[in-house]
């Protein structure tokens, strides 16, 4: 009954919102249908099969809401399609960063699943994204894979037609003959339900002899193509068709336009062309592009060679500001225009700027290949020819030359006729004149770039003292610090016995004077001493890490400290064995600084407890020192002398020192380590 009521209500909604003139009331309806989990997942799911009269954003919103739930779902099938289908509409949109995510996402499910259709729609989907990215080889790739998912079928589904018209595409721009003839055989099993299909069917034919005709050069090729796009028109204008393939046909028609053109038909070619313009797509993102090129065609197969260049010339700007925006190699297109804008330059006799075309043809072309390492652009380089580029180049530059000493004889037999013999005086004295003033500038140049040398010289000398003067300062400095340090211990330990072991053996002498004291008080005082002086001496004595870990020689430290005083020390360790490994120079600079933390908390802060914290996470480490003592105003700005040591240790470790400390409060020292800082 819940089930029941669900599909009504579901109905109902779609009722509402397909009469409804406002989108936003139906996007509203259907996201409270995604976000009622009262109706099961997978009811919600097949829903979503019916939101195409939604835009393009509230489609996307919709399909986002159920990806959470779909997530947890056995079958991976049902979020692959989600993820697959938001990406294609982001890519639609022009977002093409965020349909690369939603793409990658589900590829992540990829092999996870039996669904045939759904693995050939997420593979489709790649291909359309590489081919609107410019990446061919990709785009074949995920085509090539797409259709294998889908011949699995018992049935062929009608999207193979479009992926084999995908597929043309890009052997057409690679001249691949025997790819667009493998495309037409495997289409010929396919059924034929739309009008559109067989446009896409006539279309790859028209494609394969076109790509003969530019292998082959043979002109009879060019009926057969002629004869399957006229085919496509035929179906196009003679049929009601369901699907708006207008976009399409006009490719037809833009190529027909290229093939009169060739043919010497212009009229024809100017009326395909007309057709082609007013069905294409205006928001197609090479249109303007298209457009340029072929009337460049036409106008090059006119012998209007200045109107040509104009086409090319804005076709080219077009390309460039398309690159610059979207970030993508319009190699093939490029190619393209500069070969043809060659022919043009070569027609007016311009044999520099055809010159200058053919080379950044042959550039392009070499980019193309170093781009593309594959056994296919291997073909993709033999199909276009670079060797044959390469003589056209050679070819002209040959033709430039013998030019330029056709005009330089001319202008010497014109020099040797109207100059006489003093004029021709004059001139060889200027030249012997220019010819001193560049023998002047020449030497005066090579005297600038000794100087040059010899001041270059003198800096770096001057670097190379002031190097060594840095480095015997530091030197001096490091000794200084060491010494420092010396003094500093041995200030400490002259206090230590001073104030502690001094006064012990005193108070022992007067309780023996004395005789009051028993024995065994005698004997409590000298073990509380002995306590004392072991305590000095292992704080003294550096740890020997080569037979033990800076965990072990920590936790015996802890236990020594809570044998000998009534402050509590516990001592955590994450984890336990992460510090086996340390430098010896690292495991005893982290041991004096806990040393001295702890030192400065049991003896200045008055602390019951203090909280020892060694924590790794890769290479990085952090030590924490706790104690809940009476703390220290911070903005005071003096450092006692356990400070100071404990600064200079953190510094030889370059690490970073932290101090939290609040009056009544107690201090927190934190020290943050990167081994591979220390390192380097």
């Amino acid at each position: 009954m819940k089930k029941l009521l669900s599909v009504f209500l579901f109905l109902f909604c779609y009722v509402v919102a397909v009469n409804a003139q406002d989108d936003t009331v139906q996007y509203d309806s259907i996201m409270n249908l995604m976000k009622d989990k009262t109706i099961p997942l997978m009811e919600r799911y097949y829903m979503t099969g019916d939101i195409a009269y939604l835009s393009r954003e509230h489609q996307i919103a919709v399909l986002k809401q159920l990806i959470p739930e779909a997530k947890e779902v056995e079958d991976k099938a049902v979020v692959t399609r989600l993820y697959s289908i938001v990406a294609m509409f982001e890519n639609q949109l022009g977002d093409m960063a965020e349909a690369k995510n939603y793409l990658d996402s589900a590829f992540m499910n990829k092999g996870k699943f039996e669904n045939n259709n759904i693995a050939g729609m997420m593979h489709y989907i790649a291909g359309i994204y590489y081919s609107d990215k410019n990446q061919m080889e990709k785009a074949h790739e995920n085509y090539y894979q797409a259709a294998d998912y889908f011949n699995r079928n018992a049935v062929k589904p009608a999207i193979l037609t479009e992926i084999y018209y995908d597929l043309s595409i890009i052997y057409s721009m690679w001249q691949d003959d025997e790819g667009l003839n493998d495309l037409s055989e495997a289409m010929k099993d396919l059924p034929v339900d739309f009008p559109f299909q067989q446009i896409l069917k006539l279309t790859i034919k028209a494609k394969y002899f076109y790509a003969l005709y530019q292998n082959e050069h043979r002109m009879n090729l060019l009926d057969s193509v002629t004869k399957y796009n006229q085919e496509a028109f035929e179906v196009y204008t003679s049929t009601e068709n369901p699907y708006d393939v207008g976009y399409v046909i006009s490719d037809n028609y833009l190529h027909q336009a290229v093939v009169y053109s060739e043919a010497g038909k212009i009229k024809e070619a100017e009326q395909c062309f007309e057709t082609g313009k007013k069905l294409m797509n205006p928001k197609k993102i090479d249109a303007n592009v298209s457009l340029s090129y072929v009337s460049g065609v036409i106008a090059y197969y006119q012998a209007d060679y200045e109107l040509a260049e104009q086409h090319l010339q804005d076709g080219l700007h077009e390309l460039k500001k398309m690159n610059e925006e979207q970030e993508v190699d319009y190699y093939h297109s490029l190619i393209d225009f500069y070969t043809l804008l060659a022919k043009v330059y070569e027609k007016q006799e311009l044999y520099n700027k055809a010159l200058e075309a053919a080379r950044n043809s042959l550039k392009y072309e070499t980019r193309l290949f170093d781009k593309n390492s594959s056994k296919t652009i291997q073909k993709l380089r033999a199909q276009y020819s670079l060797d044959e580029k390469e003589r056209v180049v050679k070819q002209l530059t040959a033709i430039n030359e013998k030019n330029k000493w056709i005009n330089i004889l001319s202008v010497t037999l014109i020099v040797l006729a109207l100059i006489t013999i003093v004029l021709l005086l004059i001139r060889y004295r200027s030249r012997q004149r220019i010819h001193e003033g560049m023998l002047q500038i020449a030497k005066l140049k090579q005297q600038e770039t000794e100087l040059t040398v010899e001041l270059q010289k003198v800096k770096l000398e001057e670097r190379e003292r002031e190097f060594q003067a840095l480095v015997h300062e530091a030197q001096q400095r490091k000794v200084q610090y060491y010494l420092e340090g010396l003094e500093v211990e041995r200030n400490r330990l002259a206090k230590e016995l001073h104030d502690n072991v001094s006064n012990e053996l005193l108070a022992i002498k007067m309780k023996i004077a004395d005789g009051t004291s028993s024995r065994e008080e005698v004997l409590d005082t000298l073990q509380a001493l002995q306590t004392e002086v072991r305590g000095i001496s292992h704080d003294l004595m550096p740890p020997v890490f080569k037979y033990t870990s800076l965990s072990e020689i920590l936790q015996d430290y802890v236990y020594q400290r809570n044998q000998s005083g009534q402050t509590e020390l516990t001592l955590v360790l994450e984890p336990e064995e992460g510090f086996d490994h340390l430098s010896q120079k690292v495991a005893l600079e982290i041991y004096r600084i806990v040393q001295e933390a702890t030192g400065n908390a049991l003896k200045h802060a008055q602390a019951t407890h203090i909280k020892i914290i060694l924590v790794r996470e890769g290479n990085r480490i952090k030590l924490t020192i706790a104690d809940n003592g009476k703390g220290f105003e911070q903005q005071t700005g003096k450092s006692g002398i356990g400070l100071v040591i404990i600064k200079e240790r953190v510094e030889n470790l370059k690490g970073v020192l932290t101090l939290s400390s609040v009056p009544g409060k107690g201090t927190d020292v934190i020290v943050e380590i990167d081994l591979d800082g220390l390192e380097k």
